[in-house]
């Protein structure tokens, strides 16, 4: 990052030279929201404010950019600000698009107004338990597609889910996506699940089962147990070797624990069927 001198290829004309521009400048906008999100992760709040600020005039439209800001200044105690940089963009939106602001923004505006506590503090740094001892909050779900479109049914119909669902203290369902290969299952399973993934405060876990790898062996439910309670602070020498022993401890940590769990990639029910039977938790 600190290495980005002008533009890329500034004095190259020709189409292809502009399409490189293009291509640079786009990976150079996602390393800063990564670096940004990873920032925010470890606490240094008011440090990326200012490089977001910079970063939402160079990329007026990218909404992204404005989730951070915001949930930079609230957790920085300057709500007021961060209601500021919503309103901005929504009227940006509004005059050059003719549309409204994305699912995040807006959800992220509402929670602000409330007083949100998962929005006040990070949620993916560790919080404290009942007998003093640090629970990890895990944030696993792989980055989602920036350019993410369709699905629009399969969205409504997922959303209508879980938004019953969390406002019910009862057990939340497991929800299969099928298809055949290629067709899109991981990118609308990840995609929604970053829309929702406030909703589940105890965290996000995230497992290749690699079902169909043709490089590696389908993961076996005994490993993906493994992962899972590693995953949750388990140590290497206190995971259990047996798989009803890894079922139960998997269990008793996420017992009243609201917790979002993607199984990607299965080969067949069987190798999901031990990881998913868990209650208070939403999984795919």
């Amino acid at each position: 990052m600190g290495l980005w001198r002008g533009t890329p290829l500034g004095a190259v004309p020709g189409p292809y030279a502009q399409l490189e521009r293009l291509r640079l400048n786009e990976l150079r906008a996602l390393a800063c929201e990564q670096r940004a999100e990873a920032m925010l992760a470890t606490g240094r709040t008011m440090d990326v404010v200012a490089d977001l600020t910079a970063l939402a005039d160079e990329y007026p439209l990218r909404e992204r950019v404005r989730v951070l800001l915001m949930l930079a200044l609230c957790r920085g105690g300057r709500q007021a600000e961060a209601l500021k940089v919503f309103h901005a963009i929504r009227s940006l939106l509004a005059e050059e698009l003719g549309v409204d602001p994305g699912p995040e923004l807006q959800d992220l505006y509402e929670q602000i107004l409330r007083s949100d506590r998962k929005i006040v503090s990070a949620t993916d740094v560790p919080v404290v338990r009942g007998d003093g001892k640090a629970a990890i909050v895990p944030a696993q779900l792989p980055r989602d597609v920036s350019a993410f479109t369709g699905r629009h049914s399969e969205l409504t119909e997922l959303s209508g889910l879980v938004s019953g669902m969390c406002s019910q203290a009862r057990e939340m369902p497991i929800v299969a996506i099928t298809g055949t290969g290629g067709v899109g299952k991981t990118a609308l399973a990840v995609h929604f699940a970053h829309r929702v993934s406030s909703k589940f405060s105890d965290g996000q876990l995230y497992v290749d089962l690699r079902g169909f790898n043709v490089s590696q062996a389908p993961m076996t439910t005994c490993e993906a147990l493994h992962h899972l309670l590693r995953s949750l602070g388990v140590d290497e020498a206190h995971v259990p070797d047996g798989v009803d022993q890894q079922v139960g401890l998997y269990r008793s940590l996420l017992a009243n624990r609201r917790m979002l769990v993607v199984l990607d990639n299965a080969r067949n029910p069987d190798q999901v069927r031990p990881c998913s039977q868990v209650t208070r938790q939403w999984c795919w």
